[in-house]
């Protein structure tokens, strides 16, 4: 089975163990629990490796925790994991859990890349305009990119708008 597959349905049988309340707890911890397990890649080969016995991992994870909130929810869910050996699908979890979260929230978290940092006024602007061709809420994730030249590309799970600068060029030279 598709690893993408096997994520979705995990992040979906999470999402459903969490209360309204604990969601928002959840997603603001996702980033920390995709930095702690793609810290480095020893941890990434432990967690994966068939040659590590299943104790270790779960003693691993056990020990990484212990100062996370809520990391009873977080243990049980790692342990599920590693016990299924799915620890191979950990990044693509978090990123299907957190879109799961968002959506929970009623809201879609949009990459957006600028050529230059922008003011907020024009963050505000382009998330509006966003927020109005998407028909919903964003989270914007705000990134710079000079190679796009001027303008912005707006990126989620199933959308590309792209506003660049760079993209005009492209498709002006190749007429």
């Amino acid at each position: 089975m598709n690893d993408i597959v096997i994520a979705k349905r995990y992040a979906k049988a999470a999402i459903q163990t969490l209360t309204q309340q604990q969601i928002d707890t959840t997603l603001n911890q996702i980033h920390l629990m995709r930095e702690i397990f793609a810290s480095s890649d020893e941890v990434k080969q432990m967690l994966v490796s068939p040659y590590v016995d299943k104790k270790k991992k779960l003693d691993f994870i056990t020990e990484v925790l212990k100062d996370v909130k809520n990391n009873e929810f977080w243990k049980q869910l790692m342990k599920v994991i590693v016990l299924q050996n799915r620890s191979q699908i950990m990044q693509l979890f978090f990123t299907e859990f957190e879109i799961m979260l968002y959506q929970a929230l009623g809201q879609r978290k949009v990459s957006i890349t600028f050529a230059h940092q922008p003011d907020d006024e024009t963050k505000s602007i382009v998330k509006n305009e966003i927020e109005r061709i998407l028909k919903s809420n964003i989270v914007a994730d705000i990134r710079v990119d000079k190679g796009i030249i001027g303008g912005f590309i707006a990126i989620d799970k199933n959308t590309v708008i792209d506003a660049s600068v760079a993209s005009h060029l492209s498709r002006f030279s190749s007429n």
